[in-house]
């Protein structure tokens, strides 16, 4: 990772300096290596959908600094959100070369209106939650009437100095941020007056809201703005005047190859004081003032600045932070993405793109794509939409919604003034100074950056459940494949197992057993106790609210939606069914009083059968494998509380002789099985190999159907072994794969019309080394012109968009 480090030196007094810069320097240094940043960014098929359908998505997991795709964290959480902020859906994702695919599906039973989606890493809760990914988009319902909203607009005028303050007597330039109550920018217009109602100065913001205005405030006075907006007119109190303080003032011209930073102190002194720069907690620039006027200036090389936001921070004499201003002073540099295709393609013909990123210096270079095409009739991107060159180099850094991103970075004047005056208005907050300033390298991170999945917990005593056990813990992943881990807790028991991989719902056990120091015997009489991390917050001022869709184009992908589920629902129809008219079905409740019927229950009459109650009266039992042993045809093998058993013999391929448990109906591993307390469980059923022909090869060995007392399995109020901890965990999630027909083998399936509103995803095109890759689909039933978005990170960390055009005549 790059780092810049300047040290320079202004004036020519030389004075007792009380600040030492270089102590501010180290310490952010160290806290930027310690506290590494990171950002995701999410690539959509496309902007807006309808209920029914599927959210197709590509995560970009980044370092926050250089935007390579290596970051300490290989875990991603992505969530849906509906328009109250509750959570209705999240994926666990596995980052793979900084990448991961997901997807959302949108059911038919949806409401209509704006949903979200939010996404971080464990790790990126260590920062503020206004540094995670979030956008909102629309979810349209077909042959749904949705109310028609005019809400009044309220104005939000607010003046933001630049470098914090007003100082009295001091010139200063004011930025003005105009907007609605949703945050979308207004034009407002305005004059500034005195306390005597005098005329002070004039403003006016553009479209987006945003305008200046040049003040030189007194203390005795205070400044309002008149401001106009509809007509109407509105009293705004400009901030209040210091009567001492400093002000800090950017000189930052769009063609200029300098960039001049101004300081002016108003009964302080300037000496000893000092100015840090820095990029993403990355230290560029440092500066010490040894002079004693009232103000002390540097002009600096536009080229020596990274691109990116830059942030400047004025600190006084006493190492205190008293002024800080963002800016802009190079935009990012690019890579061409190449896109190889035809003039135009007819219907439902094959398409095959060469989709390549040049570097101009050493040719292709590798990257990590995704490509979504869409129609252009039915599906709306706004004109400055955004990607992830927009985000990563600008956004990301900002807190709080940037309307129209890709405005921004156009390169021209008028943009520039605008991405100049929303740095003056809307802050960088990544870290605090007073954190960094008071931070301990020997501290440790609230949460942890995850390489897989992370199991944490703390072994107590069984019998003295506040009395931390040192011991020895292990791991069994189950299910498909065994994993095993085993490691040894520290002196309060704590223990960390981490870098764990599996899909979808896995069964684990985890064991743990103390070790005594007279003898150094272990003893499991120990209780295992998992952390349970709660979900992060959820800040409703970060979301859109309403994000805008154009009237006729939620119309047009309305009507062709409900035409496709038209389609669906003619297509999918079971020839073989035959309608009837209207039936009415009369009877009478038969109840059968059978205490051994279960809603879990698929088959029969069992091989064999053991009620719990009726054994273990005046039994002791130490596991529910002593109620088996009693069951005819049933071998029990091994000690507890590693136990399994045998109905007859072998009789799978693999000689295994383990049967399927059942627990309440849901499949469940022998570990599982031998952490089951006795007291628990109702009854028992055995199924021999051929009466458990119902269960397919799973039953190949026979069944152990187990029935709890409650119906819903063993509950945690209820007593668990000494030792033992049985434990179910969602994993990764799986991802589906888009379906994209191939027309170049005919089948019955093909007469269905195709109106695909996404014409084709692929989340993951990597290109490796210097060779391109090839994208293969078919066109659909629909012409016209079709959005091609490509979107991507390369290996050395420049974000690449690309967005062209695909035509089907």
């Amino acid at each position: 990772m790059k780092r810049y480090l300047l040290l320079a030196i202004v004036g020519l007094s030389f004075i007792t300096v009380q600040f030492d810069i270089k102590k501010v320097v180290d310490k952010l240094t160290a806290y930027s290596l310690k506290n590494p940043q990171e950002k995701i960014f999410i690539h959509f098929d496309k902007p807006n959908y309808s209920t029914g359908e599927t959210i197709w998505f590509k995560s970009y997991l980044v370092d926050a600094y250089a935007n390579e795709p290596i970051t300490i964290s290989k875990v991603i959480y992505v969530e849906l959100l509906n328009s109250a902020l509750k959570p209705i859906n999240q994926k666990t994702l596995r980052v793979e070369k900084g990448g991961a695919a997901g997807e959302f599906l949108l059911p038919d039973s949806l409401s209509p209106g704006t949903y979200h989606v939010r996404a971080y890493s464990n790790w990126m809760r260590n920062s503020d939650e206004a540094f995670f990914y979030r956008n909102s988009f629309k979810v349209l319902k077909t042959q749904v009437e949705e109310e028609s909203s005019n809400p009044s607009i309220e104005p939000r005028v607010a003046f933001f100095p630049e470098g914090g303050d007003l100082i009295d007597g001091v010139a200063s330039i004011v930025a003005v941020k105009a907007t609605d109550q949703f945050g979308n920018g207004i034009v407002v217009n305005g004059t500034v007056k005195n306390s005597e109602g005098a005329d002070i100065t004039t403003f006016e913001t553009d479209e987006r809201g945003f305008g200046a205005l040049i003040v030189t405030p007194n203390k005795k006075e205070q400044l309002t703005s008149e401001t106009i907006f509809n007509q109407q007119s509105y009293a705004i109190e400009l901030p209040e005047v210091k009567e001492s303080g400093y002000a800090i003032r950017v000189l930052n011209n769009y063609q200029s190859e300098k960039i001049t930073i101004t300081v002016t102190a108003k009964n302080k002194s300037l000496a000893g004081s000092g100015l840090v720069a820095h990029h993403s907690g990355e230290v560029f620039y440092s500066v010490l003032n040894e002079g004693d006027d009232e103000a002390f200036a540097v002009r600096l090389d536009r080229n020596d600045f990274p691109s990116g936001i830059c942030h400047i921070t004025f600190f006084d004499p006493d190492g205190i932070p008293q002024a800080e201003r963002l800016l802009y002073a190079n935009y990012p540099r690019t890579k061409e993405v190449s896109l190889g295709k035809n003039d135009s393609y007819g219907n439902r013909a094959a398409v095959s793109l060469e989709i390549g990123v040049r570097d101009s210096l050493i040719g292709n270079i590798a990257s990590n794509l995704s490509v979504s095409i869409t129609p252009q009739d039915l599906v709306q991107y706004p004109e400055f939409n955004e990607n992830i060159v927009n985000y990563l180099m600008f956004t990301s850094d900002l807190v709080g919604t940037v309307v129209d991103p890709g405005y921004y970075l156009q390169k021209n004047k008028a943009s520039f003034r605008s991405m100049d005056l929303l740095l003056m208005t809307q802050g960088w907050r990544r870290f605090n100074w007073e954190e960094v300033l008071t931070y301990d390298e020997k501290g440790t991170p609230n949460f942890w950056a995850e390489d897989g999945i992370i199991f944490s917990g703390q072994v107590m005593d069984y019998f003295k459940r506040d009395l931390p056990r040192e011991s020895q813990v292990s791991l069994s992943i189950l299910d498909n494949q065994l994993g095993f881990v085993q490691g040894e807790t520290d002196e309060q028991g704590r223990f960390f197992f981490s870098g764990n991989d599996f899909y979808d719902s896995t069964d684990l056990l985890f064991q743990a057993k103390r070790k005594l120091k007279k003898d150094g015997k272990f003893r499991n009489d120990v209780f295992i106790e998992l952390d349970q991390q709660a979900k992060p917050t959820i800040n409703n001022s970060f979301f859109t609210p309403f994000p805008s869709l154009k009237p006729e184009k939620k119309e047009t992908y309305l009507v062709e939606k409900e035409k496709m589920e038209k389609i669906e629902r003619a297509f999918n129809f079971d020839k073989d069914a035959i309608m009837l008219d209207a039936v009415e079905v009369t009877g009478t409740k038969v109840i059968v009083n059978d205490p051994f019927e279960s809603p879990f229950k698929i088959y029969g009459e069992p091989t064999g059968r053991i009620v719990a109650d009726s054994i273990m009266r005046g039994v002791a039992m130490i596991s529910i494998f002593d109620l088996f042993r009693r069951l005819p045809g049933v071998r029990v093998f091994g000690s507890f509380p590693n136990q399994s058993i045998q109905i007859g013999g072998p009789g799978s391929i693999n000689s295994s002789t383990d049967p399927l448990y059942l627990l309440d109906g849901i499949n469940i591993s022998a570990e599982v099985v031998n952490s089951i307390p006795p007291t628990s469980v109702s009854h028992v059923d055995i199924l021999d190999r051929a009466d458990a022909a119902i269960y397919g090869s799973q039953g190949a060995n026979g069944v152990v159907a187990i029935y709890s007392k409650t119906g819903l399995g063993v509950t945690d109020k209820e007593p668990k072994n000494m030792g033992i901890l049985n434990h179910s965990h969602p994993g990764y999630t799986q991802v589906r794969e888009f379906f994209s027909p191939n027309y170049e083998v005919p089948l019955d399936i093909h007469a269905k019309p195709d109106f695909r509103t996404t014409l084709y995803w692929n989340p993951t095109l990597i290109l490796e080394g210097d060779s391109t890759s090839t994208a293969v689909f078919y066109t659909s039933d629909q012409k016209g012109k079709f959005d091609v978005i490509i979107q991507g990170i390369t290996v050395d960390g420049t974000p690449v968009f690309l967005r062209d055009t695909l035509v089907v005549e």
